[in-house]
């Protein structure tokens, strides 16, 4: 039944041109996990560097651009 769900899920997004990726579920995962850590409003380099480290990311450099308060926030709107 889940796997149905998936794959009619999946469907939708193929419709507006967004496709299920390795790479974009990985991401989706960093973004949610980030929000997870978020404290006063900020990530500090510490929790970037775990992030790097907890998806066997070489460097936390390479998240910066992409794990930001700015994306966290266009993805999860219940973070302020």
């Amino acid at each position: 039944m889940t796997n149905m769900l998936f794959i009619e899920e999946s469907v939708q997004f193929q419709k507006v041109g967004i496709y299920l990726t390795a790479k974009l579920i990985q991401r989706i995962g960093m973004i949610n996990q980030a929000r997870k850590l978020i404290k006063d409003g900020e990530i500090s380099i510490n929790d970037l560097k775990m992030e790097a480290d907890r998806f066997h990311i070489t460097s936390y450099h390479n998240l910066k651009g992409y794990v930001s308060l700015r994306n966290i926030r266009k993805t999860y709107l219940d973070v302020v």
